[in-house]
């Protein structure tokens, strides 16, 4: 038999999870430049998975990739924000006046196979898709997506 479960968020795993209560159930990421379905189904357990942090107050993305599990990756966010820690952009972002904690979403945007630069590489795709660069968007590391795009090349 064939699930036809929607895309996006499988249900709830673990009820005192931190990762699963901030997981959004959208199928749909909207970014400055563009948007993008999302077609795979995401739970705080799936791995190898570029994902999306969201700001529910100001609609600001952040996209990132891991090969660990998302509840591992994000709660390192978490942990970010609640430390208040200096040079994260998703810390300062949530840390930032008017915003806390609370507003912080996350959802998977593809589940990935194959190697680390093949996850790199969907990564800075949706990036460069959804315009996520600059105007409402989180990631300035300019030299990490130059040698992404390098890489890519040589491939």
């Amino acid at each position: 038999m064939i699930s036809r479960r929607l895309a996006g968020r499988v249900p709830l795993i673990w009820p005192r999870c931190q990762t699963c209560q901030h997981i959004t159930p959208q199928t749909f990421l909207q970014g400055p430049k563009s948007s993008h379905n999302i077609r795979d189904h995401f739970s705080c357990q799936s791995e190898n998975v570029v994902h999306c942090n969201s700001c529910d107050r100001c609609n600001c993305l952040y996209i990132g990739e891991t090969g660990r599990r998302l509840w591992e990756c994000f709660s390192k966010h978490l942990r970010s924000i609640r430390n208040r820690s200096h040079g994260f952009p998703v810390a300062e972002h949530f840390n930032s006046a008017s915003h806390s904690l609370d507003d912080i979403m996350v959802c998977g945007w593809k589940q990935c196979s194959g190697s680390n630069i093949s996850r790199k590489q969907h990564e800075v795709k949706l990036i460069f898709k959804l315009g996520t660069l600059r105007h409402n968007g989180l990631i300035i590391n300019l030299n990490l997506i130059s040698n992404l795009s390098a890489v890519s090349r040589i491939l």
